[in-house]
């Protein structure tokens, strides 16, 4: 980013997240020395872990300079000790800034934060639609964009779409992202992840946008309702919080998400309600309008002006 004349990368020599204790040390004192002073009125700290980035932040709370932290944690992990480091380094900042309500949900009801305390829309992005050019005449096209992870179980949705399609269904699914040729079969196609210039494009050529695994929120589900698609995604899905509510549904959750056939009787219901297509699309438009990065950009830059000293 160029933070002025003090802007050599902190961690160039550090290839790792997980550095030994030699080279963590090293990246926290760095960290120490230029966001505890006085050089900076405020600072976003990016996540309150790994050690050597929760150390400079408890150095700078302790010498009461103001920050806050962007997280997007939704469930609890580690021990007594660790709840109370992280109690204490949520009391101490100005605010909280995550992604949406599953995290807003883990925040106020794990460590009692005030809502007047958190901000959303931390992975919101500009995305500039592009005219809708799918062709339904072999039946629809499913569009999931995300890196074969283990924790997404795409696995699990390309069998529950194999498992659809040999049932009579119809249609073809594409996976988009790094490591999902190994998914590629007879009506799914795969694609080693395109620039993200090219993804509204991209989006404009399916029907249905799909999702899954127990990530904290996910950008690319986001994105998916800003192409005003209908939805069908897992429910552990962080950003189904968000999507799915009260006001309308924009598709289909998917409860039992590590399940291949759960996801084949998914495929199929959301086929038969492509009558409804058009409804849940105008549902998934009304809740994406929620994270506008005008209306977020204004909420943060609130908080940090907002000096309580």
């Amino acid at each position: 980013m160029g933070l002025g004349e003090d802007s050599a990368a902190i961690a160039a020599d550090v290839p790792t997240l997980y550095p030994g204790i030699i080279d963590g040390v090293k990246v926290a004192w760095r960290l120490i020395r230029r966001f505890s002073g006085r050089k900076y009125d405020f600072v976003v700290w990016p996540a309150y872990a790994p050690w050597w980035l929760t150390f400079p932040i408890a150095v700078r709370s302790v010498l009461g300079r103001r920050y806050a932290i962007a997280l997007d944690t939704v469930r609890e992990s580690g021990g007594a000790f660790l709840r109370a480091v992280k109690s204490w380094l949520f009391r101490k900042a100005d605010f909280l800034w995550v992604p949406g309500l599953a995290s807003r949900r883990y925040l106020a009801g794990s460590y009692g934060v005030s809502g007047k305390k958190i901000v959303g829309g931390l992975y919101i992005q500009e995305f500039v639609t592009h005219h809708r050019r799918c062709m339904r005449g072999e039946g629809p096209v499913f569009l999931m964009v995300a890196n074969n992870r283990p924790f997404r179980r795409m696995d699990v949705v390309s069998d529950g779409f194999r498992k659809y399609l040999a049932g009579g269904g119809k249609g073809r699914l594409i996976f988009c992202g790094v490591g999902t040729t190994a998914l590629a079969c007879s009506g799914i196609e795969a694609i080693e992840g395109v620039p993200s210039s090219e993804l509204p494009e991209l989006y404009s050529r399916a029907d249905v946008y799909v999702h899954n695994g127990d990530e904290q929120f996910s950008v690319a589900l986001l994105m998916g309702a800003m192409a005003g698609l209908p939805i069908l995604v897992g429910a552990e899905v962080g950003a189904v919080a968000d999507l799915f509510s009260n006001d309308g549904m924009p598709g289909i959750k998917v409860n039992d998400w590590t399940s291949s056939d759960s996801w084949a009787n998914a495929f199929r219901a959301m086929t038969a309600k492509a009558s409804s297509w058009s409804s849940m699309s105008e549902v998934s438009l009304r809740q994406a309008m929620i994270f506008n990065p005008k209306n977020v950009a204004a909420d943060v830059a609130s908080l940090i002006v907002n000096d309580k000293s």
